[in-house]
């Protein structure tokens, strides 16, 4: 698994690098460390509230979070709209999603920061908090948009999957 994987990162990040000869500017990558507090004990309505959804509709989603995850962070919460939180390695999948929810429910409007994503053609918005979220090509209309409309539309993103809780993937390390 870790060979085919290894194998299909390498594959796209060469044919990247022969087909795509425009040059991109972004802002550094945010760091991919997310520092989770200690979480309040969750109210067994607010699990009730977490949708888990068929992962078959998400394959492409899924696929492209995990080339934009830095794999020393094997731990993430994937949500339907492409917004993705890190967590800590000690949790079981309940707590994992318990927390993302937690997590994503404070989200409150705070700036994002656009990186573009190595291997995938997409970027990330990310947060000062932790909460990140993968914008593709095809949400980015073109390759000219600007870092202002990727941060909007990676904050539409992430307000669609704060409302919706909709989590498509939990990725553990295997």
């Amino acid at each position: 698994m870790k060979i085919l994987f290894l194998l299909l990162s390498t594959s796209l990040f060469l044919l990247k690098g022969c087909g795509d000869t425009t040059s991109v500017t972004t802002k550094p990558a945010p760091p991919v460390q997310a520092e989770v507090q200690p979480q309040p004990v969750v109210e067994q309505s607010e699990i009730e509230e977490t949708k888990t959804v068929e992962e078959s509709p998400y394959k492409s989603l899924i696929f492209n979070a995990k080339l934009s995850i830095n794999p020393s962070q094997p731990n993430w919460v994937l949500f339907e709209n492409g917004t993705y939180i890190l967590l800590p390695s000690n949790l079981t999948v309940e707590q994992m999603k318990k927390n993302a929810v937690i997590i994503i429910k404070r989200y409150n409007n705070e700036s994002l920061s656009i990186s573009k994503s190595p291997l995938t053609k997409g970027w990330i918005a990310g947060s000062q908090k932790g909460i990140y979220n993968y914008v593709s090509l095809e949400k980015a209309g073109d390759r000219l948009a600007t870092d202002k409309q990727l941060s909007g539309i990676g904050e539409s993103n992430i307000l669609k999957d704060k409302e919706q809780l909709n989590i498509v993937h939990v990725n553990t390390k295997k």
